[in-house]
């Protein structure tokens, strides 16, 4: 396949999956590479699969030489079709995860460029977002250690992406949530010094909108959990950090996030240490997500209870 035919290929197959027909319905309407299409439906005997049937067939297939361009660009196009899948059924997950080589290629593909180490990051979020699937998931692959070293990057990219991938896990409410993040807290904890909430609020007020926007999602996803709320709170001027407008460079999307991140942790009654702080966390909510700045006037004992 060429470049080219690759990029026609991951065309169609989008196509026939948003029209929902066979793949060979779709030929007539672009003239295009016709001749290699109609080649690897011979090829693969697909003519009357859907598209989704199609990806579950190539992502197992040997159906590239190995280690050829052409290979991984094959490789990503399918990754790329499957996380649209996932966006709109979700519940096909585990249908997924039936076929051992999908994780495999994932896996793979972490240590290839920042494009994708970004796609496979969105593809392992878009899995462990599914209920029940982050325990098959972690079975297979270091789920955390994948999180500890892209968090840890100095690739600005790669570690918004791997933010995200953390955010879409978390709100799956699956059981092993609080053990994931036990472990990737404690090996950022190891690699880095930091812990994951100080991880997440130091990006958070970084001059990099994607940055911004990834750490306070992520913050806002964990603040869903009580526990999360707790985990936050109990990481000293992360409270503070949240409640001050004061941030420079701070884009509307990240002021959005940090608005939901007060939002969500005032959904829990009992995690406050003081009713100070809570006073300051409703002051927030009330003035909204685009007050003027102002720096929050919270005593150095508020974290301490009353």
């Amino acid at each position: 396949c060429s470049l080219i035919n690759i990029r026609c290929i991951f065309f169609f197959l989008a196509f026939s999956l948003l029209r929902l027909q066979p793949l060979h319905n779709c030929l007539p309407f672009c003239s295009l590479n016709i001749m290699c299409f109609r080649s690897l439906i011979f090829f693969f005997f697909f003519k009357q699969k859907t598209a989704y049937e199609m990806l579950r067939s190539l992502v197992g297939s040997e159906m590239c030489i190995r280690d050829s361009i052409d290979a991984v660009l094959m490789h990503s196009g399918v990754i790329r079709v499957l996380a649209h899948v996932l966006h709109q059924h979700p519940e096909e997950a585990l249908v997924m995860l039936s076929h051992d080589a999908l994780l495999g290629v994932l896996g793979s593909m972490m240590e290839g460029s920042t494009q994708d180490v970004e796609l496979a990051l969105l593809m392992l979020g878009k899995l462990c977002a599914v209920r029940g699937c982050l325990e098959i998931v972690s079975g297979r692959v270091a789920v955390d250690s994948i999180l500890v070293d892209k968090m840890g990057s100095a690739v600005h990219a790669e570690r918004a992406a791997s933010m995200a991938c953390l955010s879409q896990a978390l709100g799956s409410q699956d059981p092993q949530l609080r053990a994931l993040v036990t472990k990737v807290n404690q090996g950022l904890m190891a690699s880095t010094g930091r812990s994951l909430v100080g991880m997440l609020v130091r990006d958070s007020v970084q001059p990099v909108e994607e940055l911004q926007a990834a750490g306070l999602c992520t913050l806002a996803s964990l603040a869903r959990e009580e526990w999360g709320a707790e985990l936050i709170l109990s990481e000293g001027g992360a409270a503070e950090s949240i409640l001050d407008r004061s941030h420079a460079n701070q884009k509307k999307e990240a002021k959005e996030w940090r608005f939901d991140v007060v939002v969500q942790m005032l959904e829990h009654k009992g995690i406050w240490p003081s009713s100070e702080l809570r006073t300051a966390f409703v002051q927030y909510q009330l003035a909204g997500p685009y007050a003027a700045s102002t720096i929050p006037q919270v005593r150095k004992d508020a974290h301490t209870a009353e």
